[in-house]
C-alpha cells in the first residue's frame, strides 16, 4: 500500500458528505443549519466561488456544535490551498465531528494519522477510526481499510480474505477503485475463489464508471483468458469484446493498451484492410513516445513511405533501446 492508493471522497462543498443529523426546534441547530447552507452557496457558486465567506459560515456553525459544518470547514482547511498557512486548524475541527460520529470525518482523519500529517504518526488510532466508519458504511473507510488488510501493514496481519469483503462492499457502492481491486483479486483467487466470469463482471462495472485500467484488463481478458464470457452489446465473440474494451482504455490513454490494441487491429482480418496505415501509426506512436522500442520500430515501418526520415529516427531509437529487428533493418540499409 502507498499513499497514492488512499482514497479521500472529499469535494468542497459536496452535500453527499453531509451528516444526517436530527431534526431540532432549537434556535441554535437552525441557525448552525443556516451557516452551512450559506456557506455550501458561496463554496459552489458556479461564477466565483467565495472560499473564505464559506470557510467564515462553516467556522460559525461549528462554533455551535453542528458536524456538518465542523467537516466541511476541517475540509476547505486542510485541502483548499488558498488557506495553506492555516492547514493545520483542520485537526481538532475533524475531531470534532469525528467525536461526533461523522464517518466521513472519521476517515480522513484516519488518512492524517496514517501518514503522520499534521499529527503524530498513529497506526491504530487510524484503523479503530477505518473500522468505526467503515461499519457506518462509508466506502472510502471501507477500501482503506481493505488496502492495509490486503497488505499486513501498520500492525495488522495480513488477511486477503477480509480485504476482499471490505474491497466488496466498497464496490457495491459504485465505488469504482474498489471494483477494480474486487475484479483483480477475482480473477487472481486473492482472498476468494477465482472466478473469471465474476471478475470480467467488476471489471466491466468499473470501466463503465471510467476505469481506464478496468477496460484494459478487461480487454486482455477477452482477448486471453478461457472463460464463458457474457458478451452482450452486440459482441459475437471475445475477440469483438478485446477489441472493444482496449480500445475504451487506450482512448483514455492507459499505456499497457496501444500495444495489445493494435495487435487486434492485425488479427481482426488484415486481407480486407480495414485499418490505415494512419491508424496504426496514431497508436504506435503514443506508445512509442512513452519509450516502447517495439512501437518506435512499428511505428518506423508504417510511415516509412510517407516520412521515410522520421523512419529512420525512429528505427535509431528502437535499436538504441536494444530491438534486434530495428537494428536489422539498420544494418541491412547500411545505416549501422
Amino acid at each position: 500500500m502507498n499513499e497514492t492508493e488512499l482514497m479521500s471522497k472529499y469535494e468542497p462543498g459536496d452535500m453527499r458528505n453531509l451528516a444526517s443529523q436530527p431534526e431540532s426546534g432549537s434556535c441554535q441547530v437552525s441557525e448552525a443549519r443556516k451557516c452551512l447552507e450559506a456557506g455550501l452557496r458561496a463554496a459552489t457558486n458556479e461564477v466565483a466561488p467565495d472560499f473564505d465567506a464559506a470557510l467564515a459560515y462553516f467556522l460559525e456553525g461549528a462554533s455551535m456544535g453542528d458536524s456538518d459544518c465542523q467537516y466541511q470547514a476541517a475540509c476547505l482547511l486542510d485541502t483548499n490551498g488558498a488557506f495553506a498557512n492555516r492547514r493545520s486548524e483542520c485537526v481538532p475541527l475533524y475531531e470534532r465531528a469525528a467525536a461526533a460520529g461523522f464517518a466521513d470525518a472519521q476517515a480522513d482523519l484516519a488518512l492524517l494519522y496514517l501518514s503522520g500529517d499534521l499529527v503524530d504518526r498513529n497506526p491504530a488510532q487510524a484503523v479503530s477510526l477505518l473500522e468505526t466508519a467503515a461499519a457506518q458504511g462509508n466506502s472510502a473507510a471501507q477500501y482503506n481499510l481493505a488496502l492495509i488488510n490486503r497488505d499486513g501493514e501498520d500492525g495488522v496481519p495480513a488477511n486477503p480474505t477480509k480485504a476482499f469483503h471490505l474491497f466488496k462492499k466498497a464496490a457495491d457502492q459504485g465505488d469504482a477503485d474498489a471494483l477494480l481491486t474486487v475484479a483483480d483479486m477475482l480473477h487472481a483467487g486473492n482472498g476468494v475463489e477465482k472466478n473469471l466470469e465474476e471478475a470480467a463482471r467488476r471489471y466491466r462495472a468499473a470501466a463503465e464508471l471510467g476505469s481506464a485500467e478496468a477496460a484494459y484488463k478487461l480487454g486482455i481478458m477477452f482477448m486471453t483468458d478461457d472463460f464463458e464470457a457474457e458478451y452482450g452489446d452486440g459482441y459475437t465473440n471475445a475477440f469483438e469484446g478485446s477489441m472493444f474494451w482496449l480500445r475504451k482504455a487506450a482512448e483514455q490513454d492507459w499505456p499497457d493498451a496501444f500495444m495489445p490494441l493494435t495487435e487486434c487491429m492485425d488479427l481482426s482480418d488484415p486481407l480486407e484492410e480495414l485499418y490505415s496505415a494512419s491508424d496504426y501509426a496514431h497508436w504506435y506512436r503514443k506508445a512509442a513516445e512513452l519509450g516502447n522500442p517495439e512501437a518506435m520500430r512499428c511505428l518506423a515501418y508504417v510511415i516509412s513511405e510517407t516520412d521515410p526520415d522520421e523512419a529512420q529516427r525512429w528505427y535509431r531509437k528502437a535499436a538504441d533501446l536494444g530491438d534486434a529487428l530495428a537494428e536489422t533493418w539498420l544494418k541491412k540499409h547500411r545505416l549501422l
